[in-house]
């Protein structure tokens, strides 16, 4: 049975999510399991449904909260939610587990982890450190092609001064204070 704290975590991290995907709230609704199937052999923490579904293993959100060690929990919650929001967008041809679609949530979910200041996870298996290094190198090349833009334009800020917010958002990474997180 997920703990209180557990699911005020997870939903945190879900309203978080959607916030800045500007994607309504009321599209995910969150199921916690004993335990998620593996899919083609691969253990999963969490799966989403085509119907909107977030289903996590209690277990081990459970556990990943209780040991103070959120981050992965994190990271799962904000790939889920961005895969569901790809999903609403184009139903009838999304697949979850297409390269490009994982590839899109992670991105979101360490470009939202960076800019919250936070440490991005590593890897379960040492053998995946140096992909990840190519994959975070691919996003610092991107943000220069105009994936930062494209990022931004997906967020919605609430009240008389979202564009501000927005346009501010957009020009943080030319700003000297911030360029930290936008090169190597």
């Amino acid at each position: 049975m997920i703990t209180s704290v557990a699911d005020e975590v997870v939903r945190g991290y879900v309203k978080e999510a959607c916030d800045i995907l500007n994607f309504d709230l009321e599209y995910v609704r969150v199921l916690y399991v004993s335990h998620v199937e593996a899919v083609a052999g691969i253990p999963q923490h969490a799966v989403i449904t085509a119907d909107g579904c977030l289903i996590i293993d209690e277990t081990w959100a459970n556990r990943e909260i209780s040991n103070e060690t959120p981050t992965r929990v994190r990271c799962e919650v904000y790939c889920k939610v961005r895969l569901l929001c790809q999903q609403a967008k184009n139903a009838t041809v999304f697949n979850q587990y297409d390269n490009r679609a994982i590839d899109d949530a992670m991105a979101f979910c360490n470009a939202l982890m960076t800019l919250k200041g936070l440490t991005l996870p590593m890897p379960p298996f040492p053998q995946m450190v140096e992909p990840l290094l190519k994959q975070t190198q691919k996003l610092h090349a991107s943000i220069k092609e105009g994936w930062w833009e494209e990022f931004c334009s997906d967020i919605y800020f609430f009240g008389g001064d979202g564009a501000l917010y927005k346009d501010c958002l957009m020009k943080i990474s030319k700003q000297e204070k911030y360029k930290w997180a936008f090169e190597k």
